[in-house]
């Protein structure tokens, strides 16, 4: 995602997007969970974005991790 608007509809996030962090994923892969729905309040897991339709079209895939994520790269997207 080059461009700050694209993740905001997939994340279905209310606030911009505009920050991109690249890293290896294998450094948190034994400790990674799938996030409950509405942000943590519902009862079910969402591993795709779908909950919040009034910020976007949703699509993403998303997990949680509770370690220290080394980055490799952050990027200022461009509005």
């Amino acid at each position: 995602m080059d461009h700050y608007s694209r993740p905001l509809s997939s994340l279905q996030v209310p606030h911009d997007a505009s920050i991109r962090a690249e890293f290896d994923t294998l450094q948190i892969i034994d400790d990674i969970t799938i996030p409950y729905g509405k942000w943590g309040t519902a009862p079910y897991l969402e591993p795709i974005t779908t909950d919040f339709p009034q910020f976007g079209d949703g699509g993403a895939s998303q997990v949680v991790t509770h370690c220290i994520v080394n980055i490799d790269t952050i990027t200022v997207l461009s509005p």
